[in-house]
C-alpha cells in the first residue's frame, strides 16, 4: 500500500516534469496546484480525524474518572452506613445485656 502510494507520487512528479519540459507551463502549474490542494485537503482531513479521536478519548477518560469517583463514593457511603448500623446494633446488644444483667442481679440479690 505504501509502495503503491510512492509509485503514484513518483509518476505524478514525472508527469509534471515531462509537461514542464514540453513547454506546457500552464498545465504543469495547474497539476501542481491540484496536487497541492489535494494534499492540503488530505492533511486537514487527517487533522480533523486526529482532533475527533483526541476529543473522544478525553471524553471517555473524563467519564471513566467520574465513574470511578462515583463508584468509590458510593462504596464509601455504603461502608459508612454499614459501620453505623453495626455500631448501633452493638450498642443495642450491650444495652440489652446490661439490662439482662441488672434484672438477674435484682432477682439474685
Amino acid at each position: 500500500c505504501a509502495e503503491a502510494r510512492h509509485r503514484d507520487r513518483v509518476r505524478n512528479l514525472e508527469c509534471v516534469f515531462a509537461s514542464w519540459e514540453k513547454g506546457s507551463r500552464k498545465g504543469a502549474l495547474a497539476m501542481t496546484y491540484k496536487a497541492w490542494r489535494d494534499c492540503t485537503l488530505h492533511v486537514r482531513s487527517l487533522d480533523r480525524r486526529r482532533d475527533i479521536i483526541q476529543k473522544q478519548l478525553h471524553c471517555w477518560e473524563t467519564k471513566t474518572l467520574l465513574g470511578d469517583l462515583y463508584t468509590c463514593v458510593l462504596h464509601w457511603k455504603s461502608i459508612w452506613i454499614h459501620s453505623g448500623a453495626v455500631k448501633r446494633m452493638a450498642q443495642s446488644t450491650k444495652s440489652f445485656l446490661h439490662g439482662l444483667e441488672d434484672s438477674l442481679m435484682l432477682r439474685a440479690g
